[in-house]
């Protein structure tokens, strides 16, 4: 098997280099073209009959080339595909992926991803199907909801102070959190509020939009007693002064949590929220209730302990091995100012190795939007891992989205021409054709652009709408509503 990389000038070295990490045989022709993404397909073609190619049974252009490439392939009669986007990757692709898997439409680092995310779900898939799991102690099924030891940590997404929501923005909210992977909408009512009247209502405008399991978070009797009466499937969260009151039904799930309001105690040290729960199991036993689930409650950090707070859900597991736990991370995400992917990726880590059944979360400060889904993402990316007993990486799926996995730097050209220093400073000058004001519309997902004709008036004469933004400025272009080119490098 011999492989042809074609590159062109300013890449041929790195080429080179990544032809010797190769395993196997391989050639690299430099076409007389400076950037090597540029070379059309034609060009491509035609080069290659002045070289001998009766030894290669592959050539792989560049990744970023655009056009139709299956000229290549009719000029030479030789397989012809994409390589990488950069040219840093060919070795790794080479080596870890079947050039017969490659084509001639996408660039083989998103045939690579894609593969690696198909294996991921798929692995995923045949264990949500596997009726026969929930023969083994530590599973369990909420509605239509399997969860345990066995199944990937389901996300519980809160929709914080339901009560007070207009009923569209309540059903909104609800939506995006199933939209972006949410395993079960919990409806969270008001603290030290009594509002019984409208659970009701709540819980059936979420039967109408989905057959997900439902909670309701309260620490109001009457509240969770009329949810239970009415067909919630499960309650977050019972005291010990609620569970000796909480009404007993079959098919609902409660979370115990180890604290006694009457009394205000809670305790701080992990050896007694363990023995708390443990006396709260009992009594649940004694009051009938089969479907339990156990949180140590997770404290956000010297608050009084993070470190602690993990060490009571360690301790809960290692005493009661099969019984369900859920770890509430939005306390984390919430209360520590710092992006929260790397926040949820760590902390579905320690859930999925505590064996943890669920986590809580919510998306109440603008900084956490998206957190239901960077959940979903690592509820599938740490199942994948501990399946695999391998790290959670390269697994066709991460929550990298503020940097880049591999800093993939070009070579530096040799300073052959005259260099300038770009000192001077910045003088505003109004383009003739007007200004723009960009929004973003988070509902829709949509970027607006409103142009403005003139500088001394606020209405827009034109109005430009989309998701892609190299659309949006050669829209801007071909309509002619930029004439200077720092306006147009601006926007």
């Amino acid at each position: 098997m011999v492989l042809l990389l074609v590159t062109g000038q300013l890449a041929k070295d790195i080429v080179l280099e990544q032809a010797k990490k190769c395993k196997i045989n391989t050639r690299v022709i430099a076409l007389n073209m400076p950037v090597a993404s540029l070379m059309k397909p034609t060009y491509i073609a035609l080069n290659l009959k002045n070289f001998d190619l009766s030894d290669v049974d592959c050539i792989m252009v560049p990744g970023l080339i655009q056009g139709d490439i299956s000229i290549i392939e009719k000029v030479t009669g030789i397989r012809t595909v994409k390589g990488p986007k950069n040219a840093y990757e060919i070795s790794y692709i080479v080596n870890n992926f079947a050039l017969d898997k490659l084509d001639k439409n996408k660039p083989a680092c998103e045939i690579y991803k894609e593969y690696l995310k198909n294996n991921s779900l798929k692995l995923i898939e045949e264990v949500e199907n596997n009726i026969t799991l929930l023969n083994n102690e530590g599973n369990f099924r909420i509605r239509n909801l399997s969860y345990g030891i066995d199944f990937p940590v389901r996300i519980i997404a809160e929709i914080v102070d339901s009560p007070k929501l207009e009923k569209e923005h309540f059903i909104e909210i609800a939506l995006d959190y199933l939209r972006n992977g949410a395993d079960i909408i919990d409806i969270g009512m008001v603290a030290n509020e009594s509002n019984e009247e409208k659970v009701e209502e709540l819980v059936k405008t979420l039967r109408g939009i989905t057959d997900k399991p439902i909670s309701l978070d309260s620490m109001n009797l009457e509240e969770i007693n009329k949810a239970i009466e009415i067909g919630v499937d499960m309650i977050l969260s019972l005291d010990r002064s609620l569970l000796e009151k909480v009404r007993v039904k079959e098919n609902v799930h409660y979370v115990l949590v180890p604290m006694d309001l009457p009394t205000n105690y809670f305790p701080k040290e992990p050896s007694e929220r363990v023995k708390l729960l443990e006396e709260m199991l009992n009594l649940a036993k004694i009051r009938g209730i089969k479907n339990v689930i156990l949180d140590a409650i997770m404290d956000p950090p010297f608050s009084p302990s993070f470190v602690s707070s993990i060490v009571s859900y360690w301790l809960i597991r290692n005493k009661f091995t099969t019984i369900p736990i859920l770890i509430g991370t939005g306390n984390i995400t919430e209360l520590v100012d710092a992006d929260t992917p790397g926040i949820n990726a760590i902390m579905m880590a320690i859930a999925t190795e505590l064996g943890a059944s669920f986590v809580l979360s919510t998306e109440v400060s603008d900084r956490c939007k998206g957190v239901i889904k960077e959940l979903s993402i690592a509820s599938k990316m740490m199942f994948v891992a501990k399946h695999k007993r391998t790290y959670p990486k390269s697994l066709g799926m991460d929550l990298i989205f503020l940097r880049d996995k591999k800093i993939l730097d070009e070579q530096k050209e040799k300073e052959e021409g005259k260099i300038f220093y770009a000192e001077e400073e910045f003088q505003y000058l109004n383009d003739p054709k007007g200004w723009f004001k960009i929004y973003v519309d988070r509902k829709n997902e949509e970027i607006i652009v409103h142009h403005k004709p003139k500088y001394n008036s606020l209405e827009s004469d034109i109005i430009i709408k989309g998701k892609d933004v190299t659309k949006i400025y050669r829209k801007i272009v071909n309509l002619g509503l930029v004439s200077m080119l720092d306006h147009a490098a601006y926007l």
